[in-house]
């Protein structure tokens, strides 16, 4: 099921999920975020911290253990390589023992594979589980990160010397960093 659902059409959709592995994506106007994140977390028995923390989006990346399920945040990072700059997103995962929910700050497309697999029915996807599904997901975030070694060389000032050092990243250069403040 895709598409824009009021909080009162969300809760009939959501008593209709007959199968551990239906798939469910809305798309929340923000004018009606918080009744359909209320419907959400009474559905899924969700603790009211995991609601707020959902919602306030400067989490940093965490996993907390409620029992029933995990609550997970993490973050999409991209890298504006004409500006310089490094902006980041949150996103949270809710993963129980038949369900995973995911949201998202805004679309991204980043989970588009995944959504794909899971409409065509591809893989394992379907039939290993939720934590197979959320692993999936997860997948999906380490691997639009960018490689190191698809950085160009780095330049630098040698501390002791002063001199201006260029590295390629390569097993056979000496060892050389990147740090990032973000």
């Amino acid at each position: 099921i895709s598409r824009h659902l009021c909080p009162a059409l969300l809760r009939e959709e959501l008593a209709r999920l007959q199968s551990p592995m239906d798939v469910f994506i809305t798309h929340i106007k923000p004018g009606e975020l918080e009744g359909v994140m209320a419907e959400i977390g009474r559905h899924f028995k969700l603790h009211p911290l995991v609601l707020e923390d959902i919602l306030n989006t400067d989490q940093r990346p965490k996993v907390d253990d409620y029992g029933d399920y995990l609550f997970l945040v993490a973050r999409f990072f991209d890298h504006d390589a004409a500006n310089l700059t490094v902006t980041s997103e949150q996103v949270s995962f809710v993963i129980g023992k038949d369900f995973v929910l995911t949201f998202q700050e805004r679309p991204t497309g980043r989970f588009d594979p995944v959504r794909e697999r899971l409409r065509q029915d591809r893989g394992q996807i379907r039939k290993l589980g939720a934590d197979y599904l959320a692993y999936s997901l997860l997948d999906a975030i380490v691997d639009y990160l960018p490689s190191p070694l698809d950085k160009d060389a780095v330049s630098g000032k040698d501390p002791k010397t002063g001199k201006v050092l260029h590295r390629k990243l390569s097993d056979d250069e000496p060892m050389s960093a990147l740090v990032f403040k973000i």
